[in-house]
């Protein structure tokens, strides 16, 4: 089977949440079907981790036309291509894998040209809501837009239930819940690790420093965190968009790192303390896989699955993050205890993983 992919961003380089789960899906996809990813959005300067095992092909389609006066959400839509459908008529398919609900009309296309075959929409997140979360004017149009593509693809695949929740409520019954996955391969224990050095009880927040609710989470860390922590700890900082933050008394920035997988082997403990509801929360997953225990705020783990969830220490409050890390730092016997929990639902985890991902590409 053919299935042809449509995004608006190459998912290469690993370098964000969404583009690691679609990178995951994709591949793994590919050990079942013929599949091709296309991609109508140009990034520059682009860092992070190339995988050396990518299954499918990637291809840029360039814009014929621009209309730089349009709005930014406007230009991503692509309208230009229903002028110019030439660029899309030789992209063979079974299925049409649709990454963003406002490229629809470029999926249409492809599946029009190739017996009006099937449209999937591997729903990353409720648009709308990142949109009315941002303070848009436009996430009311962008609410109604979304819904109505909901009801015209044949299937809807979520990576949170949140997500497949909020969706089945406009009494919709083509809405699949899929597994979120991220490679064994990068994220486990066996490989080397960044050995800090310290002799201290080391936390680990990772993730972009653009993002809003990551400056929050790293302002809870500094403000009520960190002031109520013993003193032989050090909350350690690291990924994108660090450089020229100034380390503090018991908060290291180690800017960008080349491979983030050895630091999250090296910590004690990961912390996502994301108060507000984001998209799928790729660190938590990357760190249970390393087999490291997680404290989370609720918010941040609402597209988890039911059975890693369990694993997770839920933290709402600075006391619930000070009690857990104390009796984690003083408690080994526990820690070690926790450490073997995750290993063995992580191994029946991947396991079952791509079963699921293959019952849904069945036709």
């Amino acid at each position: 089977m053919k299935i042809a992919t449509v995004s608006l961003l190459n998912n290469i380089p690993l370098n964000t949440g969404g583009k690691s789960a679609s990178f995951f899906v994709n591949n793994t996809v590919w050990k079942y079907h013929k599949l091709n990813f296309y991609y109508f959005y140009q990034e520059n300067n682009q860092e992070w981790e190339i995988p050396n095992w990518i299954n499918f092909t990637s291809k840029y389609i360039k814009k014929k036309f621009k209309f730089s006066f349009f709005p930014d959400l406007l230009q991503k839509m692509n309208y230009e291509f229903i002028l110019s459908k030439w660029e899309l008529k030789d992209i063979k398919a079974d299925i049409v894998l649709l990454e963003f609900p406002y490229l629809y009309h470029l999926a249409k296309i492809i599946s029009k040209n190739n017996n009006n075959c099937p449209i999937y929409l591997l729903a990353h997140n409720i648009e709308y809501q990142y949109y009315k979360r941002e303070n848009s004017k436009l996430w009311r149009f962008i609410k109604i837009f979304e819904e109505y593509i909901f009801k015209k693809v044949t299937k809807i695949i979520c990576i949170s239930k949140h997500d497949c929740q909020h969706i089945k409520k406009l009494w919709l019954n083509n809405v699949n819940l899929m597994k979120l996955w991220v490679s064994d391969e990068i994220y486990n224990l066996n490989w080397q690790s960044y050995n800090f050095n310290n002799n201290k009880f080391n936390i680990l927040f990772y993730w972009s420093l653009k993002a809003s609710f990551n400056q929050n989470a790293l302002k809870f860390i500094y403000n009520d965190l960190c002031p109520n922590l013993w003193n032989d700890f050090l909350v350690n900082v690291c990924w994108k968009n660090v450089n020229n933050i100034q380390d503090k008394e018991n908060i290291k920035f180690h800017w960008f790192v080349e491979k983030l997988e050895d630091y999250i082997r090296w910590c004690d403990v990961v912390i996502v303390p994301i108060k507000e509801t984001v998209w799928i929360n790729m660190r938590i997953l990357e760190s249970l896989y390393c087999w490291k225990i997680v404290l989370a705020s609720s918010s941040s783990m609402k597209w988890l699955d039911v059975d890693l969830e369990k694993l997770v220490f839920k933290c709402d409050t600075v006391d619930d993050y000070i009690n857990i890390l104390e009796k984690l730092q003083k408690d080994k016997k526990y820690r070690l205890a926790c450490e073997k929990d995750i290993k063995e639902a992580i191994s029946n985890y991947i396991a079952n993983w791509e079963e699921i991902l293959k019952d849904i590409f069945i036709k």
